[in-house]
Order: C-alpha cells, then structure tokens, then sequence
C-alpha cells in the first residue's frame, strides 16, 4: 500500500512539473508572437509614413514642373509677341 502510495505521489509531482513546465512554455510563445506582432506593427507604420511622405514629395516636384512650365511657356508667349511688334 505505502508502494502505490509513493508511485502516486511521484507521478502527481511528475504530472505537475509537466503542467508547470508547458505553462512556462506557452507564455513564452505568447511573449514572442506579442513581440513579433508589435514589431511588424511597427514597420508597417513606418513603411505607410514613407511611402507618405514619398507621394507628397512626388506632389511637390510635380506641382513644381508646372509651375516652371507655366512660367516657360508665358516667357515664350511674351517673347512671340516681342517678335511681332
């Protein structure tokens, strides 16, 4: 009887370091995927403010071609009108 006793007691301490073990385990799973997920949160953010700041800076070259060509093609109205007076 103390024989069953003894294995019962071993195997609910056995039982019971698995269970602690596969606890610690799972939270630091949990921990890493947290972390990853942030990180990829994070460089999704950085990458959407690039390619923000990318496209207003494309805005601007663009609004300033115009502009330069605006200002040619007057300075070459004006000029034509020069040439016929």
């Amino acid at each position: 009887m103390a024989e069953r006793t003894l294995e019962a007691k071993i195997k609910k301490q056995a039982d019971a370091d698995k269970y602690a073990k596969q606890q610690q385990s799972d939270a630091r799973l949990y921990e890493v995927q947290r972390s990853s997920e942030a990180q990829l949160f994070e460089r999704q953010k950085n990458a959407e403010a690039e390619k923000f700041e990318r496209e207003k800076e494309a805005e601007v070259l663009k609004a300033t071609a115009e502009a330069q060509k605006y200002a040619m093609e007057q300075e070459a109205a004006g000029f034509s009108a020069d040439l016929w007076n």
